[in-house]
């Protein structure tokens, strides 16, 4: 049987986050959310009238369906983490962060959904690019790729995890990679950068980026 935590999420924003807020700029995006979460399952969100055939009816009130909230978006992360399970192939996996200098962080809250698509743009080939050096792997790997906006002390740190197949398809099949991982990372790194940089200042060019 499911039992209540004594306090959720929801609880400690409607005790602290009046006061946090003062001296803790929030963009909109950030106040969207904690407005949702504060009003999620609540008479502000409106609700519907459950019944049952024995008589018995009770009011429920209606959920945010925000991304952020723990009670809606963990219900769409574990039916995510369920599809991604059912595609995985029977083969090693290797994990993989990808970073930005935090020089960058107040060029990428400027213009998050630019620099978010970048950087998956770049992460993604860059493993492509070196998976296809035959010297390296000569075959196109598996990838999943989740962004993180986070860091472990809760701070703003843009980065994106990556799980990669230990080989992947050619012309002539399965290609399976080495023991240890598969791609340099040193090399991996130093094109990361690089392809990262001259994307950037395109996007900054074209105007695309504003800072």
């Amino acid at each position: 049987m499911l039992t209540r935590q004594p306090f959720e999420v929801q609880d400690i924003l409607k005790h602290s986050f009046d006061s946090f807020r003062l001296s803790n700029p929030l963009d909109k995006d950030q106040y969207k959310a904690v407005n949702a979460i504060l009003h999620c399952r609540t008479a502000a969100l409106g609700g519907h009238k459950d019944s049952c055939s024995c008589g018995f009816s009770r009011i429920s009130y209606n959920s945010c369906r925000c991304r952020c909230c723990p009670k809606c978006g963990s219900m769409k992360r574990e039916s995510w983490i369920e599809g991604r399970l059912c595609s995985i192939l029977d083969v090693r996996h290797f994990h993989a962060v990808f970073t930005v200098a935090e020089e960058l962080n107040k060029l990428a809250l400027a213009n998050k959904k630019v620099f978010f698509a970048l950087l998956f743009k770049t992460v993604s080939e860059t493993v492509k690019a070196l998976a296809a050096d035959r010297k390296l792997l000569g075959a196109l790997p598996g990838m999943t790729a989740v962004l993180h906006t986070w860091g472990k002390t809760l701070v703003f740190h843009p980065h994106i995890h990556m799980i990669i197949t230990g080989g992947g398809y050619s012309q002539m099949g399965w290609v399976a990679g080495k023991k240890k991982f598969f791609l340099p990372v040193r090399a991996m790194s130093r094109k990361f950068r690089g392809l990262f940089v001259s994307l950037l200042r395109k996007a900054f060019e074209s105007g695309d980026i504003v800072y």
